[in-house]
């Protein structure tokens, strides 16, 4: 009585499965990808140290304090410290900073007579390094600090003007709307921003990558396994699915070892949408490998060819950049799919067709060479 092949399919499974939890290089791989997951979960919730700008006052100015203590109050890319002026001349020289604010004493007086057109000097004095792209951004978070006391210089004036006053500002309060001003949205719908996690794009692409590096790695050892002629036992048309059986177990294996990293750094898996997705992730890798697998033929090729095509993913893929000249070009890559998908379900239907072309020409390239063996 013949066997049921889905049975045959899942018995190659559970033994390729138990040869590669009993092999102590992959089941460190495996842990080196949820701790190495983990840590950097965790690092994205600390200070990001992207720009470090020192805070200074000239004075015991409160509206200078005010200002000061809202910055460093505020959370993201930019690590705020409050220091002396003398201090920060001599942090900015030795290059342990990026730039120093320093705030004048009597802030208030000379906003009032900025707004006033009375005297129109800088009010704050920016001490930098160099200028580049990245601190032109981030004075925007100066600039929104002054605004407020700006816009109430202004208003004060423009009562004065009127022959009216708001001395406690309980007018201009009232006039001040309320709510958010933008709302942030993604392609899944709106929702409220959280604490900034700077590294969890770069989180999703590594532990991404891990799981195409265990998927390579396991087509590694299935094409050893077939040069040395383990899997001789088994038919031409057969031999090919061991393979995959291996691969897969291999990339199926990380993926969860992904998601409990990303579950022990507090990161969002995205519920059950992110749980299949990366479920899906693993097996479009395996077909991927399994597909490289039968067009380099050996082991030697294949791992000649992984060190230059990972270098290639982390440039193509948007992991530390998304730069838009390239996008096209990540498409072509699992890992690329799978970073867009993650926001975007439309990249979900394309990584499984991706996944289906993999598989069919994978099994197209073995049939192949079956009969070519056979003749």
């Amino acid at each position: 009585m013949k066997r049921n092949p889905f049975c045959k399919i899942a018995t190659l499974l559970l033994l390729q499965q138990k040869r590669l939890l009993l092999h102590p290089v992959f089941l460190l791989l495996l842990c080196a990808t949820v701790l190495a997951g983990g840590a950097l979960g965790l690092a994205s919730g600390q200070e990001s140290g992207v720009q470090h700008i020192l805070l200074a006052s000239e004075g015991d100015d409160p509206l200078a304090q005010e200002v000061i203590g809202q910055l460093c109050a505020g959370e993201g890319l930019i690590r705020f410290e409050m220091v002396a002026p003398e201090q920060a001349y001599t942090m900015i020289t030795k290059t342990q900073a990026d730039e120093a604010w320093v705030f004048p004493d009597h802030m208030e007086e000379q906003i009032s007579e900025w707004v006033n057109a009375a005297k129109r000097e800088p009010i704050v004095r920016v001490i930098t390094r160099e200028q580049t792209p990245v601190s032109t951004l981030v004075r925007e978070r100066l600039y929104a600090a002054l605004y407020p006391y700006l816009s109430r210089a202004n208003y004060d004036n423009f009562l004065s003007d009127l022959s009216l006053s708001d001395p406690d500002g309980k007018a201009y309060q009232l006039a001040r709307p309320g709510g958010d001003l933008v709302e942030y949205q993604t392609l899944s719908g709106a929702f409220v921003p959280d604490r900034p996690e700077y590294l969890r794009t770069t989180l999703y692409g590594l532990l991404a990558l891990c799981v195409l590096f265990c998927a390579f790695a396991c087509e590694l050892y299935a094409l050893r396994d077939t040069e040395r002629g383990v899997y001789d036992f088994l038919s031409l048309d057969g031999r090919p699915f061991a393979a995959l059986a291996l691969t897969l177990s291999g990339s199926v294996d990380a993926a969860l070892a992904a998601l409990l990293a990303l579950v022990l750094s507090g990161n969002a898996v995205h519920g059950v949408y992110g749980c299949a997705l990366m479920l899906c992730y693993a097996v479009c890798c395996a077909a991927f490998a399994v597909l490289l697998g039968a067009l380099f033929a050996t082991q030697r090729r294949l791992g000649a060819f992984a060190a230059p095509f990972f270098l290639l993913c982390a440039v193509v893929c948007p992991i530390f950049l998304d730069l838009a000249s390239l996008r096209p070009f990540s498409l072509f890559l699992p890992t690329g799919a799978y970073l867009r998908a993650i926001y975007d379900g439309r990249y979900a239907i394309y990584m499984i067709a991706y996944t289906l072309l993999c598989t069919a020409l994978f099994l197209l390239i073995a049939r192949l060479k079956a009969k070519i063996v056979k003749r």
